[in-house]
């Protein structure tokens, strides 16, 4: 047997030796540390308006808040690399952009699921895709578009 066996296995049969000879600590009542069940008293001097109705907070339109959420979204970019009618080609090209280091994701092209769209992305500045856009232009295949991102 190898060396890191055999010390295994005298680790091993040490810590069961150890075990029958040596007794575990226990832990008496005397051992306990007592700690205080009160709660100190903090004062943040905060000064309290008890003068608030609730009228006042129903000025606010519910509506307006939510559409404003919702529209707060900054919007995202992407650099739509071709459309496809053969699933093959797509996947050589899609593996290709991978290859490459760009993160590649593909979709229907419309409703019938017949077409493929390759796109590269997203990425939240608009820049950012349009220098995607001039590295990929350079290779021959390629007609790239930046388009948003949905």
């Amino acid at each position: 047997m190898k060396l890191i066996n055999y010390s295994l296995l005298l680790f091993i049969s040490i810590f069961i030796f150890l075990s029958f000879v040596i007794e575990p600590v226990r832990f008496g009542e005397n051992n306990q540390t007592n700690f205080s069940n009160d709660l100190p008293e903090i004062n943040l001097n905060i000064a309290l308006d008890d003068n608030v109705s609730v009228a006042e907070s129903s000025d606010i339109d519910i509506n307006t808040l939510q559409d404003d959420i919702r529209t707060s979204f900054s919007s995202a970019w992407t650099v739509k690399v071709g459309s496809y009618d053969d699933l093959n080609e797509l996947e050589s090209d899609l593996n290709e952009l991978k290859k490459k280091g760009y993160k590649v994701y593909s979709l229907y092209d419309g409703e019938d699921k017949l077409n493929y769209s390759l796109f590269i992305g997203p990425t939240l500045k608009r820049e950012d895709s349009l220098e995607i856009q001039k590295e990929i232009s350079n290779i021959p295949r390629f007609n790239p578009e930046v388009v948003r991102y949905d």
